[in-house]
């Protein structure tokens, strides 16, 4: 499921009720944690909000009732100050169903984070925005050496989909073999040796800074890269490398891919 806006309009936490003067005074995402300010003070997070239903506007449509299903700390993610939840939504007819689509896991998870004119958004860990806060890039934390990891999210999340240009154009498959690493050391390389894996290429926030074979062929040549995306012109085949990226910007992250286009799940059959 793609990321979702969600405007907060209401909010009732079962698991801890307030009096009539105890009102919802305000709502924060701290970190990845849904944090719920009541009027009198009191500050309710954690497991806390469990069996707690949000009235939401999703994606502009009409009001849905979410409800918290369940929340603890991410344990697919690299870090421990991640925080993964469960929600469903109540239709129409009144039935309750789960928010997110199964992820590779065939877990249905979400990670809360603010988004724009206080809204909130909820990315589900099959998308990439989860996935990227999973292998380590969480847009609210610096890095190693205190850098803020806001860009390699943001430039994780266009590898990801393989938007070579960085203009919302996804070129992968679902289920591509990928090999993620940095340039800071929260991702290293893996060096395993699988068959027909090699550097593809390198990126920033603004997408791909140069390409040494295309993910998907079948979906993106590098001769039409070049056409579609005139600012690759140069940094395409042979000439990208690893070492090579930096002379063009500075690189973030790079992926390695076997460049075949081939699902693992079509090459186990």
């Amino acid at each position: 499921m793609k990321k979702q806006l969600l405007a907060l309009l209401a909010l009732c936490i079962a698991a801890a009720p307030a009096s009539a003067a105890d009102r919802l005074a305000g709502i924060e995402i701290i970190g990845s944690e849904l944090v719920i300010h009541a009027s009198s003070g009191r500050t309710i997070r954690g497991d806390a909000v469990v069996g707690g239903a949000l009235a939401m506007s999703m994606d502009g449509r009409s009001l849905r009732e979410v409800r918290i299903d369940g929340m603890a700390r991410d344990a697919r993610a690299h870090d421990d100050d991640v925080f993964a939840y469960d929600l469903s939504v109540r239709d129409a007819a009144g039935n309750w169903g789960p928010v997110c689509n199964p992820d590779p896991y065939g877990e249905r998870k979400a990670i809360l984070q603010p988004a724009p004119n206080g809204t909130l958004a909820i990315w589900c860990t099959g998308g990439t925005h989860a996935k990227c806060i999973r292998f380590g890039y969480r847009p609210w934390a610096n890095g190693p050496n205190g850098e803020p990891l806001a860009a390699y999210h943001l430039a994780c999340n266009k590898m990801l989909r393989a938007d070579y240009c960085g203009n919302d154009q996804a070129t992968t498959r679902t289920g591509m073999l990928v090999d993620v690493y940095d340039t800071i050391g929260i991702n290293r390389p893996e060096g395993d040796g699988t068959p027909g894996v090699s550097f593809e290429s390198a990126w920033n926030a603004a997408g791909a800074i140069c390409v040494a074979h295309p993910r998907v062929p079948q979906n993106i040549s590098l001769e039409r890269l070049v056409e579609t995306c005139p600012r690759l012109k140069g940094r395409l085949g042979p000439v990208c490398t690893e070492e090579s990226a930096a002379s063009f910007a500075k690189p973030l992250l790079f992926l390695a891919s076997r460049g075949d286009g081939i699902t693992e799940a079509e090459r186990g059959k």
